[in-house]
C-alpha cells in the first residue's frame, strides 16, 4: 500500500525533482523523499530570517539614499546606480506601469530585487565604490567598526542572496556544510541593520531545531505516508 502511496507521491512532485534527492541506485523512495521533506523544512525555517534580512536591507539603504539625495525618487538618478541597477529600475518602472498604471516610491522599493539593493555594496563596480563605502556605516550602524570593510559586506552579502534564491526557487540546500554559520551571520548582518528586527526574528525562528533533527523525524513521518489509505 505505501509502496503505491509513494510512487503517485513521486509521479506529482516529478522524478526528475527528487531524482537530485537521491544519492546512489540502492537509495529508497522513504529516504529520497524524507531528505526532500527535510530539505522543505530547513527552507520553511529559513526563509523568515531571509525575508526580514531583505526588508530591513532595503529600507535602510532607501532610507539614507532619500536622506542624502534630498527626494524618495532617488532611484530617477542613474549617475548612482550601476548599469544593472539601472536596468532594473527601468524594468520594474515598466512593470509598475504595466500593472498598476501611476505607482508610488515605496511599489518601485518594494518591487527592486534583491539584487538590486545588494548591488550597492559590490566590490566591481568603482564608479559605485564612494557610495558604498558612504551608505555602509550609515546602513550596518551597529556594526563594530573593524568589521566596516567592503570585501567582506559584499561577501556576506553574495553568500546570503545566493541561499536565499535557492530557498525562495525550492531548491535543494540540506547537503550544504555551512548552513550553521549562514544562519547566524543573516541573524549578524540584521542586527548590524535593526536589533530589533533580529529579536524579533529569533521569536519565529526554528532552524536549529530543525537542523539539529536532521532527517530522523522526516523518515518516521515518511514511513507512516499510505499507511490509512483505504484498500
Amino acid at each position: 500500500m505505501q509502496a503505491d502511496f509513494l510512487k503517485k507521491v513521486f509521479f506529482a512532485l516529478s522524478e526528475e525533482k527528487l531524482g537530485s534527492y537521491r544519492t546512489d541506485h540502492s537509495t529508497t523512495s522513504e529516504i529520497i523523499l524524507a531528505r526532500y521533506l527535510y530539505n522543505a523544512a530547513l527552507c520553511e525555517a529559513l526563509y523568515l530570517p531571509l525575508q526580514i534580512a531583505e526588508i530591513s536591507l532595503r529600507n535602510a539603504v532607501h532610507r539614507e539614499l532619500t536622506a542624502t539625495s534630498g527626494t524618495e525618487n532617488w532611484f530617477l538618478n542613474h549617475k548612482q546606480l550601476t548599469p544593472r541597477q539601472t536596468q532594473k529600475v527601468a524594468e520594474a518602472h515598466r512593470d509598475l506601469c504595466d500593472s498598476k498604471g501611476d505607482y508610488t516610491h515605496g511599489d518601485m522599493v518594494s518591487r527592486l530585487s534583491f539584487g538590486f539593493w545588494t548591488g550597492f555594496f559590490q566590490r566591481n563596480y568603482p564608479p559605485s565604490l564612494k557610495l558604498a563605502c558612504y551608505l555602509m556605516p550609515k546602513v550596518f550602524v551597529h556594526a563594530p567598526k573593524h568589521e566596516l570593510d567592503l570585501s567582506s559586506i559584499s561577501c556576506q552579502w553574495t553568500k546570503i542572496k545566493a541561499l536565499r534564491n535557492r530557498v525562495f526557487h525550492h531548491e535543494r540546500i540540506a547537503h550544504w556544510k555551512d548552513l550553521d554559520a549562514q544562519h547566524a551571520n543573516i541573524l549578524r548582518l540584521i542586527g548590524w541593520i535593526s536589533p530589533e528586527l533580529r529579536d524579533m526574528a529569533l521569536i519565529l525562528d526554528r532552524f536549529q531545531y530543525v537542523h539539529q533533527n536532521a532527517m530522523a523525524p522526516w523518515v518516521e513521518k515518511v514511513r507512516c505516508l499510505g499507511q490509512n489509505e483505504k484498500k
